[in-house]
């Protein structure tokens, strides 16, 4: 696992709360840090985000929140992970373009507005923070979880979003979008 190097006050508080977890272990305290991808799922879909655009090159890392929770009650109900950090993310690193050309052919849309690192870095619209996770695409890969015997609900955004799919069909004429994000 890439060791994390925080650059803000938020990633360095996060940073020490992991620490201080995995530390407690010499203490006679079962400390298990469970580190997220992006979190997914009913009310946090995006999908107008990306069927809209434009959509910046890069890469996603995503778990649907039943596999989140899961894999927290997995952890537990075995005991495993003690002492360790362990990353909860699907099958699959998205790349952000391929996602969107996907969700908009699921979704019978044409595919968004695709943008470059360096033409969404050029807009004046950007806080720092967001033009920090530009920079990182980073692609995360859950070999530990797998190892430990955790099997995912969801292993990719095509399994994790077909609901929401589903529910855009349902209640979006083809072609448009309600601009809701909730499904």
């Amino acid at each position: 696992m890439t060791p994390i190097d925080p650059t803000t006050e938020k990633t360095r508080v996060l940073a020490g709360a992991e620490q201080l977890a995995l530390n407690s272990c010499s203490h006679g305290i079962d400390g298990t840090v469970v580190r997220f991808a992006g979190l997914y799922g009913p009310d946090r879909y995006r999908l107008s985000r990306y069927l809209e655009g434009p959509v910046t090159e890069g890469y996603l890392n995503m778990v649907h929140r039943a596999d989140a929770a899961g894999s927290i009650r997995y952890l537990l109900r075995e005991s495993l992970g003690h002492d360790e950090v362990v990353l909860v993310c699907d099958d699959e690193p998205a790349d952000k373009w391929r996602f969107a050309d996907w969700l908009a052919e699921q979704c019978d849309r044409e595919p968004p507005e695709k943008q470059t690192k360096a033409e969404r870095l050029a807009g004046a619209d950007l806080s720092e923070p967001a033009r920090r996770r530009i920079h990182t695409s980073k692609r995360c890969d859950n070999d530990r979880l797998r190892q430990m015997g955790y099997n995912f609900d969801y292993p990719t955004y095509r399994d994790g979003y077909q609901d929401a799919v589903e529910s855009y069909r349902e209640t979006t004429p083809a072609g448009r979008s309600d601009g809701s994000d909730d499904r």
